[in-house]
Formats: C-alpha cells, structure tokens, sequence
C-alpha cells in the first residue's frame, strides 16, 4: 500500500477532526485529503511524473500536502534544511540530482539568490500558492502511472558524523513500516496534539513530527515562527499536549519559559531526538510536571530503534538505557568478528532486523552491501543488551572508534566532558579518544578556554584527576577554539580526533 492510501484508509473513522493547525486555524482531514487530491492533478500537470523534488522549506500545511500529492506523481522529495549555509545547500541539490525546487512563501527571495550565486538554475515552485481548485478532490492514478510502493519516495541526508554525508533513500514500505511501531510507543489519544520545533527536513522530525501524525489520524500544530511569549502562548492556545525536538530546541524552550515567567501548562510529554538531555534540563520539565522520552535512532534503520517509555518516572530508569525493544524489530549483538553473541547479557556491535530499513545509499553501492546485510542494518554502534524479549534492555555504549576497549573493559570518554564542565577557566570541552604510532589508543581532552584564561595542560588534567577514574584522566590536552557539534548538540568525537591527528607519537 502506498502512503497516499494509507492516509485515506487510516484517516477515514473521523474526516472532522483537525489534521494540522496553522496561524490559529484548523484543517481537518476532509480538507486535507482534498488538497492532496487536487495538488497531486496539478502537480502531474505542471511536472509531469519522476520528478525530483527539493523541498527548502518552513513547516507548513502546505508542505505535507505536497509531500503525499509527489508520492502521487511518483515523485522522489529531498528535504533539505534551509538553515544550512548556501554550499552544503547546492551540494545537497547537485548529489541528489534535483529537477525541481519547492519553498514556502517566506524563503522563496532568498533561495532564488541563493541558486543564481551557486548558478543553478532549476524551476521554483512556491507550495502555499499552489491550491488545484479547479481538479476532482479525489485521487484516481492514471492507468499507466500507478505508483508502486516500491518506488523511492524520499532521500534524506545523515549527518555526516562519520564522514561526508550520505543520502539515504526510501520507498513507500519503508516509511509505512518506519511508522508501525510509534503507535505503541506514543499511545495518542483523540485530544493529543503534537507539535515538532524542528524543521520537517530531518528525518527525525520528518518521521516523528509530520508523517507518524498524520497516516495515524493525529493533530499536528505547525509553529509559524513567533517570539518566544506567542509561542509558548500558541502552545497553550493551541491546547499541544507532545512536544518532538531535539535537546538544543528544549533547552531553549526551557529559557524562553524562564524569560516569560510562563509555563506549557498543555503540553504532558516531549520526546527527544538526536542525543540527551542535560540532568537538570530533564529535572526542570518534571518539575513542570512534563515526562521526557529519549529516542534512538539512525537513519539507515528508519530512524527509530529504542525508546524510552514516557510514563516511566525520571527516578526509576536504569542509568545509560536507551529503552525497550521497538514492536516488530529484532537486534543482535555481534563481537569484532561480527559472529553473534548469545547470552543474558552481550556488548559488541549492534545490527537490527527492521522492515524499516532504507532501500540504500544514494549511488553507494559498496557501502550500501557493508551496511545492509540480508534483513539486517549493521549500525556501527557499540551497545549493551541485557534480558530477552519483553525483558529485553538496550544500551548505547557509543561508536567503536569513540570506546577504548582493553581486556574486555569498555571505557567510554563522555565523562570527561562532564568533569570539565563548568569548570573556572573552561567554557567547552570534550574527551575524545587519539592513537599513538602503534595504533593504541590514548585518551585525549580538548578544552576551549574562557577568554583571557590561564588555565594550562597541568590544570586540565588535575580537574580531571579530582573527579575521574585513573583510566579516563586524559593523557593529552588539546586547546580549540571551538568543540564540533552535530544538529542535537552532540559532540562529534571523530572530527575532533581527525583535527588532531598526529599530536600523539
């Protein structure tokens, strides 16, 4: 089943009940499903069928409806975040071959410069403008154009954490099956609204805030960007009951509360994406009476593959878990031979059967065998599983080239980072973890000093000493200017260890 029928059927018990909100107005699934239905004629009119589609946009209604009448045109859609800098931008246009440019009515100046100074010169549509008034508001493919749910329907693009990006490609299965298990996992009820404070072009938000939502007869309230006392206002108007972003987002809606004296009396749970709150950010919402779920996840695997239950209490989660096992996939643990280890408790490599899974890297074909192997994603994650089935508990320990592995101890370097934080002199810093000239690993710490400050190596390593095990106080201190950083705040290990590759002998 293609996703445009899966929201017919999946939506059909009550057509009344809003499907998004936007600047104060509903719009139910009725008038949703129509605007589908009549944007998918003129699309077809206007593009024709295959196209590429690359979408720099906003949040918006009318976003969502363009992305399910493309999947109509057996179109494939590209989201691309607007907030990356014009080159990351034209690169994401040239590798994923893009045939056409969709925006929302707020970026369409500043895109068409931006294409002209990085001279490409493809076709801009502005989705808000685009209605199909005059075309049937019901759907019937034509004959020889029936789209297959097979056909690749979305690329995303990683992060890059491990290397130049990869675009990861998926077809209608996938994202159906990417959908199955948040059913379980959110439990919505018939009054729940979900808003994501992220942008729809990462997969993350993409998946969780607009597509699990919609093909499941949810209520999305879409931010129109306001200041921080109409939007913690529209929160409440807006009656938001789930909140999807990623730490960074939260901490600064935790500020913006500070700022307005004001609270999100509605909203009952957020969910984050992209790496861990801070203790006392995760304190402050229950302290607002608002239960906080972790998400794990990669794109390769449909993004999701653990969560946190969110009506567990802060108090009683096991430190460093990243959830229970996710209905319908299955994980393995694998040693450095990538043989299985059996057991109650494993730690090596994690792999996860999922139907899930992308279909492929974007004309990565070698990569694509190493990663997807039969029905298995093999993740590059280290993790602990303890327990099996119901039972079963996941931990995530880390990338491989992040760990110092010796006689079986696996030592993580994250703990450096909180023993300098806050400390007199330091305003960032991050273990990481070099190699020497025979290849053995050396613990390392980079340090961006406050200004004027005359804290040394000396120094660094005595902080370290106070608050850490021998194993962990850092053989090397590095000072930087800045700690790299992915879009959830989360310290990229591997480019600090590349930017200093050669400091240890």
């Amino acid at each position: 089943m293609i996703l445009s029928q899966l929201l017919v059927v999946n939506t059909a018990r009550d057509l009344s009940k809003p499907a998004i909100r936007f600047l104060g107005k509903d719009m139910t699934y009725a008038d949703f499903r129509t605007r589908v239905a009549k944007l998918s004629y003129l699309l077809i009119h206007e593009i024709g069928y295959g196209a590429r589609v690359g979408f720099i946009c906003r949040n918006s209604p009318g976003v969502a409806a363009a992305f399910f009448a493309l999947t109509n045109a057996c179109a494939t859609i590209i989201p691309i975040d607007p907030d990356k800098t014009p080159a990351e931008i034209a690169e994401w246009i040239r590798t994923t071959k893009c045939t056409h440019i969709f925006v929302t009515n707020d970026l369409t100046n500043h895109v068409r410069e931006m294409l002209n100074t990085e001279r490409i010169y493809l076709p801009i549509v502005e989705i808000e403008k685009k209605q199909g008034g005059e075309y049937d508001p019901t759907f019937t493919p034509a004959p020889e154009h029936q789209p297959k749910d097979t056909n690749i329907v979305v690329i995303f693009r990683s992060q890059g954490i491990t290397g130049k990006p990869k675009y990861i490609q998926y077809n209608h299965k996938n994202l159906a099956a990417a959908i199955t298990p948040l059913k379980q996992a959110y439990k919505l009820g018939p009054n729940d609204r979900i808003m994501s404070i992220g942008n729809w072009a990462h997969p993350f938000q993409f998946i969780h805030g607009m597509l699990f939502p919609i093909l499941t007869g949810g209520s999305i309230v879409v931010d129109h960007g306001m200041d921080n006392k109409e939007f913690l206002q529209y929160i409440q108007d807006s009656k938001v009951t789930r909140l999807i972003g990623s730490p960074p987002q939260f901490l600064k809606l935790l500020l913006a509360c500070r700022a307005e004296h004001k609270g999100i009396p509605t909203v009952r749970s957020v969910f984050v994406g992209l790496g861990d709150l801070q203790p006392e950010v995760q304190r402050a919402f229950e302290t607002l009476k608002v239960a906080v779920a972790h998400i794990f996840g990669q794109v390769e695997s449909g993004w999701t593959l653990a969560m946190e239950d969110y009506t567990e209490h802060f108090e009683n989660r096991i430190r460093g878990c990243i959830g229970k096992p996710l209905q319908g996939l299955k994980y393995k643990i694998m040693d450095e031979n990538f043989d299985e280890i059996e057991g109650s408790e494993r730690v090596g490599y994690l792999a996860v059967s999922t139907p899930a899974a992308m279909t492929g890297y974007l004309d990565r074909e070698k990569e694509t065998k190493n990663v997807l192997r039969g029905s298995w994603v093999y993740t590059g994650d280290y993790a602990k599983i303890e327990g099996e089935e119901e039972n079963m508990r996941l931990y995530f320990l880390g990338r491989r080239d992040e760990l110092i592995i010796e006689q079986g101890v696996i030592t993580g370097v994250g703990e450096i980072d909180w023993a300098l934080k806050g400390q007199m002199g330091v305003e960032d810093a991050a273990g990481f973890v070099l190699k020497d000239s025979r290849g053995r690993p050396v613990v390392a710490a980079a340090v961006v000093k406050v200004e004027k400050s005359p804290i040394n190596e000396k120094a660094v390593i005595d902080m370290c000493a106070s608050r850490l095990s021998g194993d962990l106080v850092p053989k090397v201190v590095v000072f930087t200017d800045h700690i790299p950083r992915d879009a959830g705040g989360n310290i990229n290990r591997i480019k600090l260890r590349a930017q200093f590759l050669g400091v240890v002998v």
